[in-house]
Order: structure tokens, then C-alpha cells, then sequence
């Protein structure tokens, strides 16, 4: 009971394959391919097939690279290599906009407007956008450090700190939209506004009221 034009199914199973492409050949740099082509009628098979899942011979034993290839040339062409926009390496590292990624996530661009990698919530209303970082594989979610906008309700803000074990998040620096800078409180009136002691190894102060330093307030206009 086929449900498409072409309906496969086999076995299942845990890495079951129900498909099987190959190359001809075993020589390095060659591919196993599916074009793909949202357009009917064509008599050339190959003409604007704009999608196409390449995987690429390296070394023995099959070992190769996985490319995701996207051609956005308004014309005749198909994809092929120099159209990948993913690469999965035999790492298992990830490119986007590179062929070569040399960690697990690589990101490639000349696009810099308005940063190269962009995070946004689907929403039209204010609300947190950030990365969460996790020291080791058990690290609980109410351990993590995070950095980004809107942390901890901070709407507008941009925020560095840590979750609280469950009870709340510790703003450690934050950082206003007009510039002011607060570490240890999320209110600076300041361009820089710390609450806590400062130590100071050694310094050079300019515009200041006093030019000595001793363990009483100093003010720098």
C-alpha cells in the first residue's frame, strides 16, 4: 500500500536503514548523493535540483564528511559541494559555512552586521535570551552560569551570572543599555557602580581630587 511515489519501508530497529545510496567508486574527494528539486516538467534531470545531501569520501573504509548543500544561484545550476551549508566532519564537529570545523560547533562568516550569530526569542514581548554554560556532564540546570540579555527579568540589560540552586538567579555583572556598568547589584547609577570592596593591585588615576591612597573614600571627578 504505497503511500508516495516511491514508499520504502524495512526493517526497524535501533540504526535500522531502510535506504542505501552509493558511490562507484573508492577514490577520495567522490560522493554519494540525493539531489533534491521543488519543480516538476523538467526534461533534464539535473537542472535547478537547488537541494542536495552529499556525503563525501576522505579515507579507507568509507570514512567521509556529511554536507547539507543549498544553491541560491537564480539560474540552471544544481547544488553540489561548494554549496554547503552544514558539514558534519568525521569528528562529529558541525560547520556552518565551513567544510573544515575544527570544534563542535564551528561558525564561519563574513556577515557582521549586527553580530554574526544571531539569538532572538518568538516574541514580541521582553524576555530573556541567553547561553547557559555547564561546567561538567552532571552539572544541574539551578548551577549553571549564563550570559545574555533580559537575565532574571533585568529587561534590556545585558547580565552575567550564575543560578542559586533553585533559589534565583545571582546577578554578578550587569550592563545597562545607556552604558552603566553594576557588578554586584543590578542598578547602577554609575558608569561604573560596584557594590562590595574593590582591591587595586596598582593604578593610575586621572582627574582625581586626591592623588594619595589610603584606606578612606577617594572621589574621581
Amino acid at each position: 500500500s504505497p503511500q508516495k511515489a516511491l514508499h520504502i519501508e524495512g526493517a526497524s530497529g535501533v540504526s535500522a536503514s531502510q535506504l542505501l545510496v552509493c558511490g562507484p567508486s573508492d577514490t577520495v574527494g567522490d560522493t554519494a548523493g540525493i539531489l533534491l528539486r521543488a519543480e516538476g516538467g523538467e526534461a533534464d534531470s539535473a537542472l535547478r535540483a537547488k537541494g542536495g545531501i552529499f556525503f563525501e569520501r576522505e579515507a579507507a573504509n568509507g570514512l567521509g564528511k556529511l554536507h547539507l548543500c543549498n544553491n541560491g544561484s537564480n539560474n540552471n545550476d544544481s547544488a553540489d559541494l561548494t554549496d554547503a551549508a552544514l558539514t558534519i566532519a568525521q569528528t562529529k564537529n558541525v560547520g556552518i559555512g565551513t567544510t573544515s570545523p575544527d570544534r563542535i560547533l564551528h561558525i564561519q562568516t563574513n556577515d557582521n552586521a549586527f553580530g554574526s550569530v544571531r539569538i532572538q526569542r518568538d516574541s514580541t514581548t521582553q524576555g530573556e535570551t541567553s547561553i547557559g554554560f555547564f561546567g561538567k556532564s552532571d552539572t544541574p540546570n539551578n548551577e549553571a552560569w549564563v550570559i545574555g540579555e533580559n537575565g532574571w527579568g533585568n529587561d534590556g540589560d545585558f547580565v552575567i551570572g550564575n543560578e542559586n540552586g533553585g533559589a534565583g538567579g545571582n546577578v554578578r555583572m550587569l550592563i545597562q543599555r545607556d552604558g552603566d556598568v553594576g557588578i554586584g547589584t543590578d542598578s547602577p547609577s554609575e558608569k561604573l557602580d560596584v557594590a562590595g570592596n574593590i582591591k587595586i593591585q596598582s593604578a593610575v588615576l586621572s582627574n582625581q581630587e586626591n592623588t594619595d591612597v589610603d584606606t578612606g573614600t577617594e572621589t574621581v571627578a
